[in-house]
């Protein structure tokens, strides 16, 4: 097969990520499409448009003879052509996805994720790709991606034979460059036995201009019969594990350089490469959970080119003459002469014979409020899919039940995708720890899911601490970790401890902080 053969779950998800990817880049991508996202009228089409996927006129010319011919092939300025031009410069574009991407990563990380790592990785902790990205910048990109496209692959990444202290890094790999794959349904269910990632792009060259270059990452298992079958001859494969291949400007996959990519002489026995999904870490790829905002504005886009269609048309009369019989100054004496130019405004005049008549028409504007609301409605319709998803209630008071379960039905995407952003970034890690001697178990990334962001009032406080000295069995260490999970407080509970010993009997500590009653120091202690 060729390397640039893609999994048939690929090919069905694939036009979804291009609807996404264009409306999130914005107005430019959308509109560089043209008729793939904005149909041109009839009326266009009987002008002369050309058929952007054919490159031929849609009308025929006519002959000297008075007879319309076809026009094969023709590529040429037409009316129609000129008319779709300006509808498509009027069509306004909002970028609704941008804005619910935005909106919604600030929403899961309004608090930064809590990262715990064996001594030997904490140096990724700050520094873990190319880019010198630290792991929570990385979760935040993958959670980005998720959003758009449902998908994004993780590699465990080693360039060349690494000493003792050498780590890996991370590289990323978006929904689209994931080409293909393959995975164990029978000795171990789930194990992916191979994959073919696209690095292609642009590469600088000698002379600092830059080349497009095709290139491919293929991972397997050694024990693979793929790996075994494409392997090129002489290589040194072990008996299994995790091996790889970089291939340029070739789609053959015969003959693959495969290497077993190790640390300190060590190597992996299994593909380092995690595949995170909207809801899971499994291969089928999700359905990307923007993508029903980005139809919406694309409806909404079609809508607005319509509307300001609309608009431009009433705001263009045509001057229609009745019984008119213009003479021209350049006829000859007695010439009656029909279709001169006729000049209108300063200098202009318009001769009419007599029982003639003249008038301007134009488009009736009885639809143009029906469009404005329909777009109104579609915009608030997309607002409440994506950026507004955990807005208020507009009005009304609710119980603290229904406040809980509002807010949990309507956060629901969002925390299957911080679950699953986390659990794959920690499952890669874990590879990392085994693969240079560290404890796996050590390894726990665990993302804010509080996206509410409810204030803490005096008031709760007063509540719970009552609420305890009357039975409710809670321990003091519990209220401050939810104080510490509000905000309240950035100290430990050992921290505060200290801080409440160090107090003298005034209450007052060596720094004349404030004093506690008597009631708080003993419920403290």
């Amino acid at each position: 097969m060729p390397l640039s053969s893609k999994h048939p779950a690929y090919a069905e998800a694939a036009p979804d990520w291009k609807i996404v990817r264009d409306t999130h880049a914005g107005e430019r991508q959308v509109k560089a499409a043209g008729t793939e996202y904005l149909p041109a009228s009839s009326g266009m089409i009987a002008a002369g448009f050309l058929d952007g996927a054919s490159g031929t006129a849609l009308i025929g010319r006519q002959r000297s003879d008075g007879q319309v011919e076809a026009v094969a092939g023709a590529a040429c300025f037409s009316e129609g052509q000129a008319q779709y031009d300006a509808y498509l410069c009027r069509a306004v574009f909002h970028p609704l996805v941008a804005a619910s991407a935005e909106a919604l990563i600030g929403i899961m990380h309004r608090k930064p994720p809590t990262i715990a790592l064996p001594e030997k990785l904490e140096p990724l902790r700050n520094d873990c790709t190319q880019d010198r990205e630290g792991l929570a910048t990385l979760l935040r990109r993958i959670n980005e991606e998720q959003l758009l496209t449902g998908r994004i692959g993780l590699l465990l990444d080693v360039r060349g034979e690494l000493g003792p202290e050498a780590l890996p890094f991370l590289s990323t790999y978006t929904a689209e460059s994931i080409l293909n794959w393959g995975v164990d349904r029978d000795a171990s269910p789930g194990k992916l036995l191979f994959a073919v990632l696209d690095e292609s792009g642009d590469q600088l060259q000698d002379d600092l201009s830059y080349r497009h270059q095709q290139r491919y990452l293929v991972l397997g298992n050694a024990a693979t019969p793929f790996v075994q079958q494409s392997a090129a001859d002489g290589a040194e494969l072990p008996a299994e594990g995790y091996v790889a291949a970089a291939v340029s400007d070739t789609d053959d996959a015969a003959d693959l350089p495969f290497k077993a990519p190790q640390i300190a002489g060590n190597g992996l026995p299994e593909i380092p490469f995690v595949t995170i999904g909207a809801k899971d870490l499994q291969w089928a790829p999700d359905a990307p959970p923007l993508l029903r905002v980005a139809s919406m504005a694309l409806a909404i886009y079609r809508g607005e080119a319509d509307y300001r269609h609309a608009l431009f048309m009433q705001g263009q009369e045509t001057l229609v003459t009745i019984g008119a019989k213009q003479a021209s100054a350049y006829a000859e004496p007695g010439e009656v002469v029909r279709g001169r130019p006729i000049l209108l405004g300063a200098n202009g005049r318009i001769d009419l014979d007599l029982g003639g008549d003249a008038k301007f028409i134009g488009v009736s504007a009885a639809g143009l409020s029906a469009m404005r609301q329909a777009i109104e409605d579609d915009k608030r319709a997309a607002a409440e899919m994506g950026a507004q998803i955990i807005g208020d209630r507009s009005g009304g008071a609710e119980s603290g039940d229904a406040l809980e379960i509002r807010v949990a039905a309507r956060t629901a995407t969002l925390s299957s995708v911080a679950l699953a952003g986390a659990q794959g970034l920690e499952r890669i890690l874990k590879m990392a720890a085994i693969w240079v001697g560290a404890n796996p178990d050590e390894v726990k990334i665990t993302p804010n899911l509080d996206f509410a962001g409810s204030p803490i009032t005096g008031a709760d406080i007063l509540q719970i601490t009552q609420a305890k000295s009357m039975g409710l069995p809670l321990s003091w260490a519990s209220i401050h970790d939810w104080l510490a999970r509000k905000g309240f407080t950035a100290k430990t509970y050992e921290e505060e401890e200290d801080q409440i010993g160090a107090e003298g009997p005034s209450g007052i500590d060596h720094n004349g902080g404030p004093a506690l009653d008597d009631a708080t120091t003993d419920k403290a202690a």
